[in-house]
């Protein structure tokens, strides 16, 4: 016999209730298909799970959200330059690398093309692939290689890679070429704590909302700015990085911050002081050109102070930087800004940077985190460990650092030849120098030490790097100054 609860009617109706507080995601349509097709190069596994789930009308916030990730100047930004020229390649694509059923954007040389930039060599020759001439006239294309150069924020394996196509406009799958692909593309995204994201009842959450949710206390002070306690701040290092399908200029720095009056945290016999800190770069029109933030958790110095770093990013020029720090546990915070001139590290000719000191280039730990004081001073697998105003203790040891750039090429020999010298002054006098370090690559990074300073005399010294492009025929040199102490 079969049973009828007292309940089941209600719950019947509850269930039903709760089903119509879902929105169902609509099938895609033409338009949808066509936009997936041009992002095909860039968009993440991720986010088109959420843009297939979400309904059709929330679709076009979700191309707002897609866009706004990937903008060098800032999610918040009006204008977004990289959606402008990447959707100009886009057409370009569609035109040049076409093939029956698929659109040249969606092909092989479309996704190379709009992730790597036009060849710089393109060869046709029949023996690439095996395919009969009939395949070849159906499908309207004959196999080609494409050969990539070095060029400014892209450099290749032995100073070059090629890429072969067959008649289809595609290349062989599987193998290491789809990895690096897929990590160009997620190097696209500028701001990745913005993601789409569907709520419990199926829509899209909006940028505004979005955004809303990612201010922290430390950037809400560059809407309401205030001081409760002083912080100083040096600019340490920069490097050449790239910037959507632009080259640009990082800067990382440290902070020097007081802890009197902000929330000391007792830390396995330590103590330890929580930030958060928050950069805006800033245009001399007074838009935003780029926004970075994280938490620094740092141990308490003698001094009683903290030391944690900072960064920011953008193209080469001048700019207002503006630097906010803010106690993780309390309403306490500071923001200073300054002026701040982004060195150009992309044009022609050799370029190199300031000479940098730190007390060791260690091996990045595997578990590094973001709130790691010094995280904005992990670069790739290594940990630079730099002093605040580069003073260091005779008991320290010193690793000397410069970056260089576009040094010229050889035509005989395709490679550079560049030699770097160190050398350490003490009142503009010289004291020591290191012998030449050969190099034959065009962007480099000599580095020398570590140099224990155990037999160095207290006082300030001049640390000059300078580098000669025997090719080019240029010398350069750039000097810093430090400070040992006892």
């Amino acid at each position: 016999m079969i049973r009828t609860g007292r309940y089941s009617v209600p719950l019947a109706l509850a269930l039903m209730a709760s089903a119509s507080l879902t929105v169902a995601a609509d099938k895609l349509d033409g338009n949808d298909k066509k936009w997936l097709a041009q992002v095909s190069a860039l968009i993440q596994s991720d986010e088109q799970g959420v843009f297939r789930s979400i309904p059709k009308s929330d679709r076009p916030e979700f191309q707002v959200i897609f866009w706004a990730r990937r903008n060098p100047q800032g999610p918040s930004a009006p204008k977004n330059e990289f959606k402008e020229r990447f959707l100009r390649s886009v057409e370009e694509a569609d035109k040049k690398f076409a093939v029956p059923g698929t659109s040249g954007a969606s092909t092989g040389c479309g996704r190379i093309y709009l992730l790597l930039g036009p060849p710089d060599q393109v060869s046709t020759a029949e023996a690439q692939v095996a395919q009969s001439v009939e395949a070849i006239g159906m499908l309207g294309r004959k196999p080609e290689t494409w050969m990539y150069k070095d060029r400014p924020g892209l450099t290749f394996s032995g100073g070059h890679a090629s890429i072969t196509f067959d008649g289809r406009c595609d290349f062989p799958r599987g193998g290491s070429l789809e990895q690096q692909l897929a990590q160009l593309a997620t190097d696209r995204i500028i701001t990745p704590d913005i993601k789409p994201e569907a709520g419990a009842d199926g829509r899209l959450t909006s940028l505004v909302e979005l955004l809303k949710r990612r201010r922290t206390p430390a950037q809400m002070l560059f809407i309401s700015p205030r001081q409760d306690f002083p912080f100083e701040h040096q600019h340490k290092l920069s490097m050449r990085v790239p910037l959507g399908t632009k080259v640009g200029t990082y800067v990382a720095g440290l902070l020097r911050v007081p802890v009197a009056g902000l929330t000391v945290i007792g830390e396995g016999g330590k103590k330890k002081v929580a930030l958060l800190v928050a950069t805006q770069l800033v245009g001399a029109d007074g838009q935003i050109v780029r926004e970075m933030d994280g938490e620094r958790t740092a141990e308490v110095k003698a001094d009683g102070s903290v030391v944690i770093s900072y960064s920011t990013a953008g193209p080469p020029g001048s700019y207002t930087l503006r630097v906010a720090v803010a106690d993780a546990t309390s309403d306490k915070g500071s923001v200073t800004e300054t002026p701040l001139t982004l060195p150009d590290y992309a044009s022609a000719g050799l370029k190199l940077t300031d000479p940098q000191i730190f007390a060791d280039i260690e091996p990045a730990a595997q578990d590094s985190s973001a709130q790691d004081p010094l995280a904005d001073f992990l670069l790739g697998n290594e940990r630079m460990v730099p002093r605040f105003g580069n003073v260091f203790r005779k008991s320290d040891s010193v690793q000397f650092l410069c970056m260089g750039y576009n040094a010229a090429l050889d035509p005989k020999v395709l490679k550079p030849s560049v030699a770097a010298r160190f050398e350490v002054l003490k009142a503009d006098k010289p004291l020591t120098a290191s012998n030449d370090i050969l190099i034959d690559t065009s962007d480099f990074a000599p580095t020398l030490g570590p140099i224990p300073l155990r037999g160095a005399e207290p006082g300030t010294y001049q640390l000059k790097v300078v580098v000669t492009d025997r090719v080019a025929k240029k010398e350069l040199s750039t000097t810093t100054t430090y400070q040992i102490v006892p």
